[in-house]
């Protein structure tokens, strides 16, 4: 989901910028600067921990995940330097059955990592958000999800999603305005949300600043913290329950180090993830082909329930062989955490549209991408283009296909979320 109409200011951020530049070259702003340097750290094996052989296309969040621990662990037992690069068929350390999973061996960390009272301002960097491989996944969180800074330090978010940074005390407002439930004639983006109320690289001194939604430019946002010690709360709109917090200390109270704060962002990362590759491996394991029931419906699920913070953008099964004269259901968990679509063919860079008006600001209404160009229960034949529009947490959305082909479809906020629908003639039993 791309918003190209209401770009950001492009002012540099010079305060930032070799932060940014680092984080921007390991794609979600985890640095590898772990316990100690490579050469300085030694892998010592605790106690009932095994060798274990990585295999292809393997993550650390994957292995943790499924041994009941954190990436940032094992690359600390390790002497990972940098956790999101490991190579097939090197061998690494993991808990064994009934082995500690946070054991107490480590290297010792250099002073410049360690938590201190700082000589001037510093620069933090918190992630909105975090893609995850295999599976097409995204960790729906602001990591560190509380971050302690004195009064003038500089924090960046990084924007690794479609995500809003909007500082507030009572909680979300709505991502859309519905007529009915607003005092709004059409469906629509709610400015509140969509447009920024404070530039990047700006001084925050309080009330409720707004990054508004990813537009042109880099993925960050960044403010200067003046305000006085105390607990602020900010939110993402977009995705409700994605909250964090900066808690503002006295000058002479230690604050965690950069490092420190990326490790941590990297423990709860792991830890909102590690659950979700299983969930994943056992949608995929038993949804191999879909098939068409007793009732002449297939059924696709598009996300995972039980996933927690995790988006899983996928449709489960990936392929579904049905007859001419069939339907095919999607459903989204009540529980899942994204709305998505189902989509032929993908309409990118047309979700918003502007719709100017005689006194005020446009109105920021649904672009092709978002609106809905077939009924639902609808029917499909071949060339013929398909669009459900945004389906939240709990709908449903049906097609019937009439004539025999392959069918692919995506969801257009999330376009590495793929399908295809293979239709068959009607067989005799069906057609006599």
């Amino acid at each position: 989901m791309q918003v190209k109409t209401f770009p950001l200011s492009s002012e540099s951020m010079f305060k930032v910028t070799i932060i940014v530049a680092v984080v921007l070259g390991v794609a979600f702003g985890f640095l590898s600067n772990y316990a100690a340097a490579q050469d300085e750290c030694v892998v010592t094996q605790p106690e009932g921990w095994v060798e274990y052989r990585i295999r292809p296309g393997e993550t650390l969040f994957a292995i943790a995940g499924r041994n009941g621990t954190t990436f940032d662990v094992l690359a600390r037992i390790n002497c990972i330097t940098n956790p999101r690069v490991i190579l097939a068929g090197n061998s690494i350390l993991i808990p064994g059955p009934g082995a500690d999973p946070n054991p107490s061996v480590e290297a010792a960390a250099p002073a410049a990592q360690q938590s201190a009272v700082a000589s001037g301002p510093q620069s933090f960097v918190v992630s909105a958000g975090a893609g995850l491989a295999p599976g097409n996944s995204e960790v729906l969180a602001f990591a560190p999800s509380n971050l302690q800074v004195h009064r003038g330090d500089t924090v960046t978010w990084l924007n690794n999603g479609f995500h809003n940074i909007r500082f507030s005390e009572t909680g979300n407002i709505p991502l859309v305005l519905i007529p009915g439930q607003a005092d709004v004639e059409i469906p629509q983006v709610n400015p509140a949300v969509a447009l920024p109320s404070i530039q990047s690289g700006s001084v925050y001194t309080g009330g409720g600043a707004n990054s508004g939604l990813p537009a042109d430019g880099p993925p960050i946002f960044s403010l200067v913290i003046d305000l006085a010690p105390g607990t602020y709360n900010y939110v993402c709109d977009v995705h409700p329950g994605m909250n964090g917090t900066i808690e503002v200390v006295a000058d002479d109270v230690p604050v965690p180090s950069q490092a420190e704060v990326m490790m941590q962002a990297g423990a709860e990362i792991g830890a909102l993830a590690g659950p979700t590759f299983g969930i994943i491996e056992e949608l995929e394991a038993n949804n191999l082909l879909g098939v068409a029931d007793e009732n002449g419906v297939a059924h696709v699920q598009a996300d995972a329930s039980g996933a927690g913070r995790v988006s899983v953008q996928q449709f489960f099964p990936f392929t579904v062989e049905i007859e001419v004269g069939q339907t095919v259901e999607w459903s989204i968990p009540p529980d899942a955490a994204d709305p998505h679509t189902v989509t032929w063919q993908p309409l990118r860079g047309q979700d918003i549209v502007p719709i100017p008006q005689d006194a005020g600001p446009p109105i920021l209404g649904f672009g092709p991408g978002f609106t809905p160009n077939i009924p639902p229960n609808g029917e499909v034949g071949r060339g013929v283009n398909f669009n459900s529009a945004l389906l939240f947490p709990g709908q449903t959305f049906s097609l019937t296909f009439t004539e025999p082909g392959a069918y692919p479809y995506v969801c257009n906020i999330h376009p590495a979320m793929q399908g295809t629908i293979v239709v068959l003639p009607a067989s005799e039993e069906a057609t006599g």
